[in-house]
């Protein structure tokens, strides 16, 4: 045999010819799929909230007259007695908000006249979700009596507990209730009432005026509902 080849520098033999490169496999790391973005997802707008709520009283029944919704349904509750109303555009459960008033048609519910002071309602929207609008209560307290005119003043006689008047004054007309938009409004405490020796008047002649007596609860100030023939005068 020929010679041996030279031994390396560990004592392997050297390697003669041509260069041989050792492959080392590599790992292959398949890329990432792109991440599934999904379209947002349209959500339903709120329902808009009814703006306002009129408790009329009408005989011995209630009638709750409101604007209807644009979209959705309106329904009127009773709230339980005690619970404000909720503010108009918040989320309710109607399910929570008391009696379900019966209603007569688009924007008309009727109600029982409640033998509570104060009664409280609240007109809810449905589409979907369900919101609060407006509010309005029927407040039944004991009314002025004996009211007279004399000397550029009203005098009257005030209820037992009463501490508070609210006056409604038109030109033109009786007011309607103490909400009455074409009405001048005016509040009147027992202690000015006695100070001034009556509620003086500084408006012109003729005037319509009507007393609504008043009462506080939980901070609250709530107007009668309504003024009957005893509360009301006309001045010439």
């Amino acid at each position: 045999g020929g010679p041996a080849p030279p031994a390396g520098r560990d004592g392997a033999p050297a390697a003669t010819g041509d260069r041989q490169d050792t492959v080392r496999p590599t790992s292959h790391v398949s890329p990432s799929p792109p991440a599934l973005v999904l379209p947002p997802v349209a959500t339903a707008d709120p329902p808009d909230p009814v703006p306002s709520l009129a408790a009329i009283p009408h005989g011995r029944r209630i009638r709750l007259v409101f604007t209807p919704p644009p979209a959705g349904t309106a329904r009127v509750h009773r709230l339980p007695p005690g619970e404000a109303p909720p503010a108009p555009g918040t989320p309710v459960d109607p399910e929570r908000l008391g009696v379900l008033v019966p209603s007569m048609g688009p924007g008309l519910a009727v109600d029982v006249m409640p033998a509570a002071v104060i009664t409280e309602y609240v007109v809810v929207t449905v589409r979907g979700s369900a919101v609060a609008g407006a509010s309005a209560e029927i407040v039944v307290l004991p009314p002025i009596r004996d009211l007279e005119a004399a000397d550029g003043r009203l005098r009257w006689t005030w209820p037992p507990g009463c501490t508070e008047v609210v006056a409604m004054v038109r030109a033109d007309a009786a007011p309607t209730g103490p909400e009455d938009p074409q009405a001048a409004r005016r509040k009147v405490t027992n202690t000015r009432y006695e100070i001034d020796g009556g509620l003086l008047l500084t408006e012109a002649t003729p005037l319509h005026v009507a007393l609504f007596s008043c009462t506080r609860s939980a901070g609250r100030l709530h107007v009668a509902s309504e003024a009957p023939a005893s509360a009301r005068i006309q001045i010439s």
